[in-house]
């Protein structure tokens, strides 16, 4: 072994990112099993040459999201991660650069020895990135965040016994989850820079839509000062019902999802003069902000 991560990454004096790729291809670790609460697809243009040496590698999406309550559609992981993904693709630049990116990533994907899942048992948060030999466990995701920008802390152990620990570790949660690796490659072919074909009559609507979309969304919701994600505009619809039913709702989830912004959105429908016609706007597709990326007022 030629490469010794560092003990405590913190993406400040130390990037997560260079530890994981220079493990892979200096530390010649090439197993790798990922626990974490979110994969972002743009992930590969930062470690993906490194990935794309790994000879097995499995990963396991555990973020419960912040949903409505109300059945089985609610709460229905495969749509909220293939909406939030797509999501991601969409906001991405559409040029020669990330189409190749997509690309290479579902190259890496269609692998057999590269599978993915989605946790189906309670609510794990853990973000882990086990090797044979080397481990980080901490607050990192699986994101270009999470590897590079956010204050992150990871802690990271050379320890053979503690891979092998963590690992039968991560074999429980494996054995409670669904493959989602299907999905995943359909999401990214859907998306603009994937082979996915459409109708002339879907091209010319989509143009449409992009050229009116400013002037429908200030038809729709003049007074709106709080853009929601898609998924917050459901939360957000759902506890309108509640309201309607019951007199009051409570609106509790995850961190980091948007509470806040849900709350302002249901204060703003209190206001006499800007509760009218807002029936219609609760359907609109917005082009979704990060909801991890929005702060509590």
């Amino acid at each position: 072994m030629t490469y010794f991560p560092p003990d405590i990454i913190d993406n400040a004096t130390t990037i997560f990112a260079e530890a994981l790729e220079q493990t892979i291809l200096k530390a010649d670790q090439r197993q790798l099993d990922i626990a974490t609460g979110y994969f972002a697809p743009e992930v590969w243009r930062i470690v993906g040459s490194a990935l794309a040496e790994l000879r097995a590698f499995r990963l396991l999406l555990g973020e419960r999201p912040d949903v409505p309550m109300g059945g089985p559609e609610a709460i229905d992981l495969r749509r909220y991660y293939r909406a939030k993904i797509a999501d991601d693709l969409a906001r991405l630049t559409f040029d020669r650069q990330h189409a190749q990116l997509v690309d290479a990533l579902l190259a890496f994907l269609e692998r057999e020895e590269v599978q993915v899942r989605l946790f189906s048992g309670p609510f794990l948060h853990a973000k882990a990135y086990i090797f044979d030999q080397i481990s980080f466990v901490g607050s990192g995701n699986f994101t270009p965040s999470g590897l590079t920008r956010n204050s992150e802390l990871m802690l990271t152990s050379m320890s053979q016994a503690v891979a092998r620990g963590l690992r039968e570790w991560f074999e429980g949660k494996w054995t409670q989850s669904e493959d989602y690796k299907p999905d995943l490659i359909d999401t990214l072919r859907a998306s603009k820079f994937g082979s996915k074909s459409y109708t002339p009559f879907e091209v010319f609507m989509k143009a449409l839509y992009e050229y009116f979309k400013e002037r429908i969304a200030l038809e729709q919701d003049r007074a709106a000062t709080v853009d929601l994600a898609r998924f917050q505009e459901e939360g957000k619809a759902e506890a309108i019902r509640l309201l309607e039913k019951w007199g009051g709702v409570l609106v509790a989830d995850a961190v980091g999802l948007g509470k806040t912004y849900i709350g302002l959105s249901l204060l703003e429908l209190s206001q006499p003069d800007e509760a009218a016609d807002r029936g219609s706007a609760q359907a609109r597709d917005l082009d979704d902000r990060d909801p991890g990326q929005q702060q509590p007022l």
